[in-house]
């Protein structure tokens, strides 16, 4: 029963209404189950790219490369705190204390105590600069 058919397209940006002929269709209804189908793929690949965004950006963001203190970047090297909780996470490590990044990062009195402890290390002069026990002598 497919034919050619015709209908009233109206378009609303200008507002005329003309005649549209629609190939390989009934009265134009195949055309609008097709533009439905469309519709569909297109919002399904929206999705699909939206949750591959949303799951790779953390992946992406957890690749931050440091270099002693100093964080690497684009055009050189720059002083940040992630860096710098990192460092102060390996020295403790290397006296033998069981630590994490993580443990250094969310807890401050951790780090404190960390760099009064262990602030005459050449190597936290710059991450334990304020809480070294130099400074209160």
């Amino acid at each position: 029963m497919e034919t050619k058919g015709s209908f009233l397209f109206y378009n609303p940006r200008s507002g005329e209404l003309r005649r549209h002929m629609a190939r390989n269709s009934f009265c134009g209804f195949r055309w609008e189950a097709d533009m439905r189908e469309h519709h569909a793929i297109g919002l399904a690949a929206c999705l699909l790219g939206a949750t591959l965004i949303s799951v790779t950006a953390p992946a992406l963001a957890a690749k931050i490369k440091c270099q002693g203190i100093f964080q690497v970047m684009k055009h050189g090297l720059l002083s940040t705190p992630y860096c710098q909780d990192q460092e102060i996470a390996r020295v403790a490590r290397s006296y033998g204390w069981k630590v994490t990044v993580a443990q250094v990062r969310n807890d401050p009195l951790k780090k404190v105590y960390i760099c009064q402890a262990l602030g005459n290390d050449n190597r936290l002069k710059g991450a334990c600069g304020a809480y070294s026990s130099r400074r209160y002598r």
